[in-house]
C-alpha cells in the first residue's frame, strides 16, 4: 500500500483539500530501495514519486512533480551539475499539455523525451547499475495533446488534421530511444 491513489490525493475524508502527492507521501520501500538494501547500484530517472529524491544506492533524477530545477532534483545533489552538462537545461515537463499551440507542444515533447534518453544513456555509460528505471511523460502529453487527432471516435476529431499522425511518429521514435537503450542491457539482463 503507497498510502496515494494518485499525483492528487485528499488531505482527509473529504474532496475539501487536494495536495500533490510528491514522494514524500510514500511510504512503502520502491524497488531501488530493496537494491540498495542488496548493495545494488540503481539508476533512477524521471519515476513518478521521486520528488523530493531520497538517497540509494545509485543515482536519480526526479519526476514530472519537480517545482524547478533549483529545487534539489538529482541524488546526489551534485549529480545536477553533470546532468546539465549533458544535456543544458533538463526538462521534467512541458509547460502547458494542454495547449492549443500544438506545434510548441510538439517541440517541447520531443526535446523533453530526447533530454531524458541522451541523459539515461551517459548515466548507464558511466555509472553502475543491476536496476535501471526510466519513465518518459511525453507519452502521456501526447495523448492529452493529440489523442483526438488520432481517435476517429473522439467527439472532437477531425477526419485528416495536421496531426492525425502525431502520435505514430512520437511512438516509433520513442521505440527508437528504446531500441538505443537495449544495447545497454546484456543477455542476462531482465527487460
Amino acid at each position: 500500500d503507497l498510502g496515494v491513489y494518485g499525483f492528487r490525493n485528499r488531505v482527509d475524508h473529504t474532496y475539501d483539500s487536494l495536495v500533490v502527492a510528491d514522494g514524500s507521501a510514500i511510504h512503502a520501500p520502491r524497488l531501488w530501495d530493496v537494491a540498495t538494501r542488496y548493495g545494488k547500484p540503481s539508476i533512477v530517472v524521471g519515476v513518478p514519486g521521486t520528488y523530493p529524491p531520497r538517497p540509494l544506492n545509485g543515482v536519480m533524477v526526479s519526476c514530472f512533480l519537480t517545482p524547478s530545477r533549483e529545487s534539489g532534483f538529482t541524488y546526489p545533489p551534485l549529480l545536477a551539475r553533470e546532468v546539465e552538462q549533458v544535456v543544458g537545461e533538463y526538462l521534467f515537463d512541458c509547460t502547458n499539455f494542454r495547449t492549443d499551440d500544438k506545434d510548441d507542444l510538439l517541440r517541447q515533447v520531443y526535446e523533453m523525451t530526447d533530454k531524458r534518453f541522451r541523459l539515461a544513456e551517459h548515466l548507464l555509460e558511466t555509472k553502475p547499475w543491476e536496476l535501471f528505471a526510466l519513465v518518459e511523460i511525453g507519452l502521456d502529453r501526447m495523448h492529452h495533446g493529440f489523442w483526438k487527432d488520432l481517435d476517429d471516435r473522439h467527439h472532437r476529431h477531425q477526419p485528416g488534421g495536421p496531426y492525425a499522425d502525431a502520435i505514430l511518429h512520437y511512438l516509433r521514435h520513442l521505440d527508437t530511444l528504446i531500441a538505443r537503450l537495449l544495447a545497454y542491457a546484456d543477455e542476462d539482463t531482465v527487460v
